[in-house]
């Protein structure tokens, strides 16, 4: 929604390339521009809660979408296009990465979120450790990497 923001755990879905055949594709959540702009200014809170139930809503369509796709007697309705997830600010992910912020929303972290936070994490726990391994190899004198090789 906004020109900065990461979009990945709570963004507009990625625009594909339209198929001719194919119409285009209705906005579900930012249907114009009054829209938009309220949602830029609801609070995290709100927001979390609104990705949550888009969320939702998203995997029973992809559960429609495939159940339909296999066996299209029994489902005969197709699941319809996934709705895009309100912007999070990109202050407000990195405040995420704060154990007791996210705990203070715990019942309204989402799954891509949740996602999210998880591989900040393991990216920081890398990169911890990539640290360490640096300062624990031992430096060679120009006259010992010499002999060394």
């Amino acid at each position: 929604m906004t020109d900065n923001a990461v979009t990945v755990p709570g963004g507009a879905a990625p625009e594909a390339q339209p198929d001719p055949q194919t119409p285009p594709r209705l906005p579900r959540t930012h249907t114009n521009p009054t829209i938009i702009q309220l949602l830029k200014s609801l609070p995290l809170i709100s927001k979390l809660q609104k990705n949550k139930e888009i969320e939702a809503k998203n995997a029973e369509r992809a559960l429609k979408t495939l159940n339909h796709t296999q066996d299209k007697v029994a489902f005969p309705d197709p699941g319809s296009e996934v709705a895009s997830l309100v912007t999070l600010d990109p202050a407000d992910l990195d405040r995420f990465r704060v154990p007791s912020f996210a705990l203070a929303f715990r019942d309204f972290i989402y799954a891509s979120l949740a996602k999210w936070i998880a591989d900040e994490d393991i990216k920081d726990k890398e990169d911890v450790k990539n640290k360490r391994k640096a300062v624990d190899e031992p430096k060679l004198t120009p006259d010992e990497a010499r002999i060394a090789k």
